[in-house]
Formats: C-alpha cells, sequence, structure tokens
C-alpha cells in the first residue's frame, strides 16, 4: 500500500472514529475566545436534516441572523471570520463532512484564507484526480480560495476539535490558544523515550 493510499484510509477510519464529544470540545474553545476578548458571544449548535433521520448539520452561530464568529483583538489582522461546520449522523457516528475556516483581511488589507475541508462522502470524497493532488483531508492557505494553484495540503486524522484547534492556532497566536506547547511536547517524548527503554 502507498503513503497517499494509508492516508487516505486513515481519513475513512477517521470518519468512522469520530464521536459525538466533537461539540462539547468545540464549545470549550468557543468559551476561551469569548474569556479573552475575541468575541462577544458564540454557540455551536446543529439543525437536523427532515429527509434524513439522524443527520446533524452542526456550525457556529455568532448571532441569530450571522454565521461564522468574528474575532476581535487579535494582533496583525483588521478582521477575522471563523467558521466550523459538521455534517454528522449520529445513529451512525459517522464524520460525514468538515470544514474549518478563518476568512481574513491583515492590518495592511491583504487577504488571507485558512481553510481545512472534509467534503462530504455521501456523494464520495474521492475528488480530483488521486489521493495526492486532493487529499480527502486537506487545508488551503492563500490569499482565497480560488487563486491559482489551488493547493491542497494533505493532512493527517484530525478530529474535528483538533482542527477548530489549529486554524484558531495559526490566527490567534497565544500560548493559551496553543494546543500543543513545546514543554508538553517535550515531556511526552521524554515519557514516550522513557516506557521504550524499560521494555527492552
Amino acid at each position: 500500500m502507498t503513503t497517499w493510499a494509508k492516508l487516505y484510509a486513515n481519513h475513512r477510519k477517521l470518519r468512522t472514529e469520530t464521536d459525538g464529544r466533537f461539540e462539547t470540545e468545540i464549545r470549550k474553545q468557543l468559551t476561551k475566545l469569548v474569556d479573552a476578548g475575541h468575541c462577544a458571544f458564540a454557540r455551536f449548535s446543529y439543525r437536523t436534516n427532515k429527509k434524513h433521520k439522524g443527520l446533524e448539520a452542526w456550525e457556529i452561530k455568532s448571532t441569530k441572523d450571522c454565521d461564522g464568529l468574528r474575532l476581535l483583538n487579535v494582533d496583525g489582522f483588521a478582521s477575522i471570520r471563523f467558521q466550523v461546520q459538521v455534517l454528522f449522523e449520529r445513529r451512525s457516528n459517522h464524520l460525514r463532512a468538515l470544514m474549518a475556516m478563518a476568512e481574513c483581511v491583515r492590518t495592511d488589507g491583504s487577504p488571507c484564507v485558512i481553510a481545512v475541508h472534509m467534503p462530504d462522502d455521501g456523494p464520495g470524497d474521492q475528488q480530483g484526480l488521486g489521493a495526492c493532488g486532493h487529499a480527502a483531508f486537506h487545508c488551503h492557505i492563500g490569499p482565497s480560495l480560488d487563486v491559482k494553484p489551488q493547493v491542497r495540503v494533505p493532512l493527517p486524522a484530525l478530529s474535528p476539535s483538533e482542527v477548530a484547534q489549529w486554524v484558531i492556532s495559526q490566527v490567534v497566536q497565544d500560548q493559551a490558544f496553543e494546543p500543543a506547547p513545546w514543554d508538553s511536547v517535550n515531556k511526552a517524548l521524554r515519557d514516550s523515550q522513557a516506557i521504550g527503554a524499560d521494555e527492552h
């Protein structure tokens, strides 16, 4: 099996291993943004699909009529709109689709988009010519989603809440929003080396 086939297999596995706790973890991150003064109010809620029993469409709402979240007081940016959307089949615990995106305008007026996409596998997630050029789970970074080349950077199998953390950490560069500080990473590496040494 090639590296790209393994990556796609991991993306497929993520869809079936995601459980319903993702909404709690994403709400915790939104609460941190509110507490830090980066937004006034945010909720992560869903609507059901009348034709497909058990299919939930989750998204961030900052007001009754506004999709996404306007992030405030973020160094280097004049504006940021942060969105997370999850399509989830509750009965089978199946992740149908995932999107997290920060649409930004820097303080110099230049646009920037950071987006993570996992397309809906209801119609199929094998898009483009192959798993190298269009990985099923990928991110875009650039002035927009439409500027060529439309580079799709493959991502490892991250959960919905980990994806939200990653996007937030790219724009809100504050230690409080870094999910893996180097101190904790280095400790985990030391601990795993110690466990490996004990096994020999």
